[in-house]
């Protein structure tokens, strides 16, 4: 407790400027070491601190004291890991925070601690102050879109106007800070920061103002990897509709602005929501080149084209108009060389058929009729492909991919540019336009004078009726404008002087200038300014008690779109010129590296000659080297020789002398050794020899014992042998009776069928033979009543009956002896049968064989 109360003592002494205050570094450090120790701001000491601080402000701090502010602002972000959350948002931010903000003349390093704490209160998310969070994001959001100076705002300008140079730099300053704190913030949370312009997005009017920041804020050289947060968000949905639906030119300008940024962004980071979303890219190209197709030139933003009803799923409401001006047609340039470069079939292919490539395209039109009604398909391919005149295929030359890849869908599948670095992406696109690959090649060669490149002349400056110069008639090249720098200088002197000008203009539309100092010759008397939100009016201020003229509020709205426009000019371009800084380094490098290589190569080719000269020199000194060599070796090989013979023999003799002395010692050693065993493995032998004569004696009945076993065992083996043959015999016997048994069987039925036949036989002689009886009894009575021929007939009929008896006998006979035959068969099997019973019941081999030598015979 006591350390916070001794802070604060000190930081009021600081503040008072008390000759006893320590330094600010001092009171800095003591923080620094406390806010380690204190660790959350649930510690009494950093409440108690805060509340100190608190105290501070309300007696001491005054906010013209810049001194006093710095110090109060250094002390609290070293305190930040100990400031609540809620403390920041609702009670520092307006107390300390946003004034500082709001200050121009504070010193850098206050500023950016003061952004550094609000970053804290928008970064910083825990549960307790989840809504608080929430809430001060979207503070902060309607400060910068409703509080901070807007650029689209006709009340904000006469506001501008009436302001002193203190004021209007304590506006410019509290807009850049807040801009920069959101940009920041979109650094470290850019889903969030997309959240919260998502959510003004809908409002008209505001839309302007956040597609200007959002431009601003995809211009940070941290923004391309966020750009992947970006392409699966739903902002982008509505940056999609904004431009297919908003009625605001200026709007659509900056639009396509930002859309043309990243197209590339997408291209590198996201390849997948690019390649999806081509249809939606596509029809906003188709939209904008059919932007104000028939209508009068001198039609506002207001009176734009009657267009069908938006789809009122979508939930949208188109921006009307921004200015109450002239319409003008926002230039897509940029954008066409984007999807150009990216997907070049795609648009061969729209700009034959535009609505039935968006209609095939499965993408949903956002009106409530069709693309038909909606896309002039007559100024489309006119602002496209028109050949009388520059359009956006004639300002591009043939892209390259045209001669490798056949058709629009092998372009979506493998797009060429998968891999690709932003500046390579950009830079190349870059060189696909005309006019920039003439001045590729004039620097390439100096004498071509050619080009579209503007200049400055002195002769007069001409006009066009929409106030832009003209190009010069004769004598200066084509596409190049003539522009009197007196003039220029003239008029901006007079303008600024605030004096009575008298202009001498033919023309027959004013131009901007007109405007400012004469007024509308179409359009005389005096009105408001008109802006966004319904179309309101600037209501003069208090201060003021002259109703302003028509012709200021109109030249106020020119400069106020031109302004936005140049800014969104100038912003596009830094973006490039950052892009093509990067794509120069990356083509330097390669150059850089291309002659490195070039050079190291030739200064090899160098070295490899002198080497070569060198190696021939050297080749020289080594043969006589050689040669020398080669005598000097055969003289040192025949001493050499010499020497290692000597050596030989020397070391001969000593290895002999070695071998016996250590031959002698072992051998003794040996002996002396073998002795003592020896001496034990007899006396070990001895006693190995009684123990075994003892095992002897006391084994021999045993030994005897197991011979007779042996040959009882050895007898038992050959009885096994007997027995196992006799199994296999029988078993061989067994399966023969069986098959006998089987061939009896068959036996017998077939002698059952010849005795059925036999009986059938005998039964049928029977019948003959009573019928031969019958026959000779008719043939005797027949005999007495017929002549001699009928007696003829009557014996060939009983001879016939007779060989047929014959026959029938001799049938009979032979089935008879068959019979007996196949009876002495089935005799013969039965008596093996016998034999093949007794032998099974036996298990004699002899007596089976003399029962079948018996059967036999």
């Amino acid at each position: 407790m006591s350390s916070a109360t001794d802070i604060a003592r000190q930081v009021r002494q600081i503040l008072e400027e008390s000759s006893d205050a320590p330094s600010l570094q001092h009171v800095i450090d003591t923080i620094d070491n406390y806010t380690s120790e204190w660790a959350t701001p649930s510690s009494p000491q950093a409440k108690n601190l805060l509340t100190s601080l608190e105290d501070l402000y309300h007696q001491v701090l005054d906010h013209a004291v810049f001194h006093q502010v710095e110090v109060f602002l250094t002390v609290l972000y070293h305190l930040r890991i100990v400031i609540p959350i809620a403390s920041i948002v609702s009670t520092w931010f307006d107390l300390v925070l946003r004034p500082a903000l709001r200050e121009p003349k504070l010193p850098t390093s206050t500023v950016r601690f003061a952004k550094e704490l609000v970053l804290v209160g928008l970064v910083t998310f825990d549960e307790e102050n989840t809504n608080k969070t929430k809430d001060f994001r979207r503070r902060l959001l309607d400060l910068y879109l409703l509080d901070a100076h807007s650029e689209s705002s006709g009340e904000d300008a006469l506001e501008w106007a009436e302001l002193d140079k203190v004021s209007r730099d304590k506006r410019e300053c509290w807009k850049s800070n807040l801009e920069d704190v959101l940009i920041t913030f979109g650094m470290k949370c850019p889903q969030d920061l997309m959240s919260e312009v998502f959510r003004c997005f809908s409002s008209t009017s505001s839309r302007l103002q956040l597609l200007i920041f959002l431009n601003n804020y995809s211009s940070h050289p941290g923004f391309p990897p966020h750009s992947k947060v970006l392409a699966n968000h739903p902002l982008l949905d509505s940056l999609v509709l904004s431009l297919e639906l908003d009625r605001s030119s200026t709007a659509c300008a900056v639009g396509l602005t930002l859309v043309s940024k990243l197209l590339p962004l997408l291209a590198v980071h996201a390849p997948n929501t690019l390649i999806s979303r081509l249809p939606q890219f596509i029809s906003i190209l188709a939209r904008v080149s059919s932007w104000h197709a028939g209508i009068p030139q001198d039609a506002t933003e207001d009176e734009t084209l009657v267009l069908p009803d938006v789809n009122p799923d979508l939930h949208w409401q188109p921006l009307t108009f921004t200015f109450n001006l002239v319409a003008f047609v926002p230039e897509t340039d940029r954008y066409f060389s984007q999807l150009y470069y990216l997907f070049p079939w795609n648009l061969v292919k729209f700009a034959r058929d535009p609505v039935e490539y968006v209609e095939q395209s499965g993408f949903e039109c956002p009106y409530t009729a069709g693309w038909t009604a909606v896309l002039n398909k007559a100024a489309i391919r006119a602002r496209i492909e028109a050949s009388n005149r520059p359009t956006l295929f004639a300002n591009h030359i043939l892209h390259p991919t045209f001669l490798t890849i056949g058709d629009p869908d092998t372009e979506i599948a493998r797009p060429f540019w998968i891999g690709y670095e932003l500046s390579q992406i950009v830079g190349e696109c870059t060189m696909l336009n005309a006019r920039n690959v003439r001045i590729g090649s004039r620097q390439e060669d100096p004498d071509d004078t050619s080009g579209d490149t503007p200049r400055l002349a002195t002769s007069s400056l001409s006009k066009s009726p929409t106030g832009v110069p003209s190009r010069s008639p004769g004598g200066t090249p084509r596409g190049r404008f003539r522009i009197s720098l007196r003039d220029i200088v003239a008029t901006s002197a007079a303008l600024k002087s605030g004096m009575d000008i008298e202009v001498d203009g033919g023309e027959s539309q004013a131009t901007w200038p007109d405007l400012l100092l004469f007024g509308s010759p179409s359009s005389p008397g005096k009105r408001s300014i008109s802006l966004p939100p319904g179309g309101t009016s600037v209501k003069p201020s208090p201060g003021r008690d002259k109703e302003i003229p028509d012709h200021v509020v109109e030249a106020i709205s020119v400069l106020q779109r031109k302004l936005i426009l140049m800014n969104n000019e100038l912003n596009c371009e830094l973006w490039l010129a950052r892009r093509n800084v990067e794509h120069i380094g990356r083509l330097k490098k390669e150059c850089e590296l291309a002659k490195s290589a070039e050079g190291e190569r030739q200064g090899l080719h160098n070295k490899l000659r002198d080497y070569k000269s060198e190696v021939v020199r050297l080749q020289k000194e080594l043969k006589d080297h050689k040669e020398q060599a080669f005598s000097m070796k055969n003289k040192y090989a025949q001493w050499n020789a010499e020497l290692q013979a000597k050596v030989r023999d020397f070391r001969e003799q000593k290895r002999n002398w070695t071998i016996d002395i250590a031959t002698l010692q072992a051998s003794d050693a040996q002996h002396k050794a073998s002795f003592e065993a020896q001496g034990k493995l007899l006396g070990s032998a001895n006693w190995k020899i009684f123990e075994l004569e003892t095992e002897i004696k006391e084994t021999a009945h045993k030994v005897k014992r197991l011979r007779d076993h042996e040959k009882q065992i050895e007898q038992l083996i050959r009885m096994q042998k007997l027995w196992e043959m006799d199994t296999h015999k029988l078993k061989e016997q067994t399966q023969l009776l069986s098959k006998l048994q089987s061939d009896y069987q068959g036996m017998k039925l077939l002698l059952k069928s010849y005795e059925e036949s036999l009986k059938a036989v005998r039964a049928e002689a029977k019948d003959h033979s009573d019928r031969a009886d019958l026959l000779r009894a008719e043939l005797s009575m027949t005999r007495q009543n017929e002549d001699k021929g009928t007696e003829e007939k009557l014996q060939s009929i009983i001879k016939a009956r007779d060989d047929y008896v014959s026959q029938v006998l001799k049938s009979n006979e032979r089935l008879r002896e068959n019979n007996d035959a196949l009876r002495g068969e089935i005799q013969g099997l039965k008596e093996m049968v016998e034999i093949l019973k007794v032998r099974e019941r036996t298990g004699s081999n002899e007596e089976a064989a003399e029962l079948e030598d018996a059967v036999t015979d």
